[in-house]
């Protein structure tokens, strides 16, 4: 049965003025969970080393936020002068999945950027032909639940907006990603204790501090959130 969600606009105001930083890490947190999906390659680390953050500091000390002193926010501010270690292999994981062929989509955009410049860096012309190889091949679901559990499969591949819904379990709180659940997929067994555990303790992702959605209810073929 498909279902039409009726998003308020207030909920789409809001959303649009939550803090850059914050969705950072909470996407951040989303990614994490999907190394857990079967077939991921194991993650890698792809900070900038220091010894060419310290360079950085040195020749472009202007170009950089002032008040982020971090390491890690160094290193993401940084992505514009260096390219991305690991970019075009995680590039052509990334473009592997359906929802992820929305090329002008902030995440995709992004990777693929950096994928580009780390190939123009690296003279790498093959690149380009495994990209579009990639890109001819028919596309997967971006995941899968995660040993048959469908309840977390389900949150996971809700949990950011990746295909421009405006559904993204991120903003909702514990009860609502329940009360949604149980009328797209009652099967998946969405308990308030269920979902509040599976985020918690299994997935470990990240809400808004403002909670946009707080109650969900279902109008015949109509999902309205509130």
């Amino acid at each position: 049965m498909a279902f039409t969600v009726k998003i308020p606009k207030r909920i789409k105001e809001v959303a649009s003025n939550i803090s850059p930083d914050e969705m950072t890490k909470i996407s951040i947190s989303w990614e994490a969970s999907l190394q857990a999906l079967e077939g991921r390659k194991k993650s890698r680390e792809s900070k900038l080393p220091e010894r060419l953050l310290r360079i950085t500091l040195e020749n472009f000390p202007e170009e950089l936020p002032k008040e982020q002193t971090g390491f890690t926010d160094l290193s993401l501010a940084l992505a514009k002068f260096f390219p991305h270690p690991y970019a075009k292999e995680d590039s052509l994981w990334w473009f592997q999945f359906r929802q992820s062929r929305v090329l002008n989509s902030k995440r995709t955009s992004r990777l693929l950027l950096n994928a580009v410049q780390q190939a123009i860096f690296d003279n790498d012309l093959a690149f380009f032909k495994r990209l579009g190889r990639r890109l001819s091949e028919s596309p997967k679901p971006v995941m899968i639940p995660l040993r048959g559990d469908k309840l977390r499969g389900l949150m996971l591949y809700h949990w950011m907006d990746i295909e421009d819904t405006g559904v993204a379990f991120c903003y909702f709180t514990d009860q609502a990603v329940a009360e949604f659940l149980k009328i797209v997929a009652r099967e998946s067994s969405p308990t308030l204790d269920a979902v509040r555990t599976a985020r918690k303790r299994e997935l470990k992702l990240l809400q808004t501090k403002t909670k946009l959605v707080h109650k969900v209810t279902n109008q015949g073929q109509t999902i309205v959130l509130e």
